[in-house]
């Protein structure tokens, strides 16, 4: 008897410790109102508590880091990040970075998991820099949100900041729907406040710390500061999978009312997870594996931005009607060929003046792209315009081919590029040589590396041989002495004597942009910064030679110059893709990520000329025009989802026309 009591205490103490195990799981206490079969809603620090409960795993961690390894060694700007020196007086040590993360590894200091992850994240932080990052595998996909945003206005010669609705929620009303239920905070009742500081910081002063550490893709303040100005900008949601965020933090606003009185109020913030009922397995899941190869052209930042609120919006059951609309006619912004969706959309100013908006060069179809352009062209020329305006404004670049055509098609000087090589329309790019470049070179593994792909700048034709690379220069930067190539135009693809190697079907032989004519006698090129990648090539090139007047917009303030372009590197390496090309050429040591997080690195530096030793990406290009006009940043579609023209965007084309 007392043997069947003792083993009976038993099977009840299991019971009790499994029960108790589960209940006190932080992650299968995550039960709200707003919680379905696909969405959760709720507070973040319950979030941060269940991501914090998930186990480290030390294999995982020390496979990562093998992978981290690779790629600081592939990284083309590993060795001036340490010490850039002016304009953005960089001291990142990446090497340093990654021995003390290994050293918390081999010591076993990670409580979690998350911590692990989020030291991967961190390792990359403060290179400002889109083409490189490590982002949090799939399970951490969570987004941090305000109840409201920030919208910049004039205040007196001054930028100004009031609070705006946060339109990821789809409306005021159900915005504070959501935050009186949970918080008892509602909203509304402050929207259209001016913002004097947060925290006790001055806002201006607070903005900079904020994008700083938020927004790690634009090396200039300004820039940072339009692009989290924008709808789609980390103000208004903060994906959990690209930022260490402190889920703890209620930011105190200090505001300003129209009764000329100072307040404060602390501001609740609301987490969002596409995964509902949260659980620990199905977060595990979602975090194992590798993912699948993933397109290294498709990293404009904006459209990724873009995506990150579509996919909270759909979640929350928000339908989409008025983004990519093409319509095709406003009131005094005419649309006449394209849309946000192509990637190019061609308008007609007041009737009398044309506007080539170019979204991105990494359009989905490449010859509805040029088709578009050319149409807007032969309009050109058929109404003997004279002058064109071309907006860059969030182009997060794409294909160097495309924005190379762009280029020869706007420069009398350059349009016959494509047949005469000695013309110097393309980039000067160079790279790190490294064990793992030299097992690149030996398999003819990688199409940026490739000899044929590179022209030699000084006798302007083709390499014949590995020259550029086996004679390779030492230069030492950031206190660090490594081997470069030297600095060749890539890629030679582009002309007609290569094929392009994407499908036959949508090579550049057949994705030709034409000339648009030798009458264009005003060509003025509108940025707010985030131009980048092959974007900054192209504006680069502009600006440079001096082929266009440049006119940035937005920012800080005309007292603060901001830079016109962004992450000037070339040719991203996503880590996965890496290592599935390796074993297509029989190299088999490399080992997938363990997890579905992602990890890329920018391979090439690109110099603005030869005799440059600065690359691009660390050279400071402002412009001696500048706008103080912050509506278009906000929302810079040409018909607002009312139906409206957006006037921001109107008035923002009518002064850029008055620098003709």
């Amino acid at each position: 008897i007392e043997m069947i009591i003792r083993n009976k205490l038993a099977v009840i103490t299991l019971i009790l410790t499994l029960l108790n195990s589960v209940h006190s799981n932080p992650c299968n206490d995550l039960n709200y109102t707003y919680s379905d079969a696909t969405t959760w809603i709720g507070l973040p620090t319950d979030l941060a508590k269940c991501y914090k409960s998930l186990p480290y795993n030390p294999a995982v961690a020390k496979q990562t880091t093998e992978a981290f390894k690779m790629l600081i060694d592939l990284y083309a700007f590993t060795d001036i990040a340490a010490d850039s020196g002016p304009p953005y007086n960089m001291k990142i040590d990446l090497r340093s970075r990654l021995s003390k993360i290994q050293d918390k590894i081999q010591n076993n200091l990670y409580d979690s998991a998350y911590d692990f992850h989020k030291d991967g994240v961190d390792l990359f932080f403060g290179l400002n820099d889109a083409h490189t990052r490590y982002e949090f595998p799939q399970g951490y996909s969570a987004y941090v949100a305000p109840p409201f945003t920030l919208e910049a206005f004039n205040d007196n010669g001054n930028i100004g900041f009031m609070l705006s609705e946060n339109p990821f929620l789809g409306s005021v009303n159900r915005t504070a729907e959501v935050w009186k239920d949970i918080y008892q905070f509602d909203p509304s009742l402050y929207l259209g406040t001016k913002v004097l500081a947060i925290d006790g910081t001055p806002i201006v002063d607070y903005l900079k710390e904020f994008t700083k550490q938020y927004v790690g893709t634009y090396k200039d303040e300004s820039v940072r500061l339009n692009a989290a100005l924008q709808l789609t900008g980390r103000l208004s949601l903060l994906p959990t999978k690209r930022v260490g965020i402190d889920m703890n933090y209620n930011p105190i606003f200090t505001l300003y009312n129209s009764t000329s009185q100072h307040f404060k109020v602390k501001v609740p913030l609301l987490a969002v997870s596409g995964i509902g009922p949260i659980t620990q397995q199905e977060i595990e899941n979602l975090n194992g594996g590798s993912p699948s190869l993933l397109n290294s052209i498709s990293h404009n930042p904006h459209e990724e931005e873009m995506r990150e609120h579509q996919k909270v919006r759909r979640l929350l059951g928000i339908r989409d009607s008025s983004y990519n609309k093409r319509y095709t006619q406003g009131n005094h912004m005419e649309i006449i060929y394209g849309s946000d969706s192509v990637g190019v959309t061609y308008i007609i100013l007041d009737g009398d003046t044309p506007i080539l908006r170019v979204s991105t060069f990494a359009p989905m179809n490449l010859n509805e792209f040029s088709e578009v352009i050319s149409m807007a062209y032969d309009h050109f020329r058929s109404n003997q315009y004279t002058k064109l305006i071309v907006d860059v404004s969030r182009n997060g670049g794409g294909y160097i081919c495309l924005s190379l055509d762009l280029l020869a098609s706007l420069v009398n000087e350059w349009k016959d590029y494509r047949k005469d090589t000695s013309i110097p329309v393309w980039g000067l790019y160079d790279f790190r040589v490294s064990e793992y470049t030299d097992q690149i070179m030996e398999t003819d593994m990688g199409y940026q590396t490739e000899y044929i792909n590179n022209g030699n700048p000084v006798t302007r034709t083709l390499y014949k041989n590995r020259d550029f690379y086996d004679n390779s220069k030492n230069i030492t930067r950031g206190g660090r002495t490594s081997k470069y190539t030297y600095k060749s135009y890539f890629p030679w693809e582009c002309g007609n004597n290569v094929t392009n190697p994407l499908e036959p079907d949508d090579g550049w032989n057949t994705t030709k942009i034409p000339y648009l004519t030798d009458s264009l006698h005003g060509l003025v090129i509108l940025t707010d910064g985030t131009c980048g990648s092959a974007c900054s090539l192209f504006l680069t090139q502009m600006q440079t030679n001096n082929k266009a007047t440049i006119i940035s917009y937005g920012g800080y303030s005309t007292d603060l110059p901001m830079g016109t372009s962004s992450f000037a590197g070339g040719n991203v390496i996503e880590y996965n893709n890496w290592v599935y090309e390796a074993r297509e050429f029989g190299i088999n040591e490399y080992e997938l990520l363990p997890t579905t997080a992602r990890l890329r690195v920018n391979f090439h530096e690109f110099y603005r000329d030869y005799h440059s030793d600065t690359p691009r990406e660390f050279e400071f290009l402002p412009t001696p025009y500048h706008l103080e006009m912050w509506g278009a940043v906000r929302d810079n579609t040409v018909i607002l989802p009312s139906g409206e023209e957006n006037i921001a965007l109107l008035e923002l084309y009518r002064k850029a026309a008055g620098y003709f």
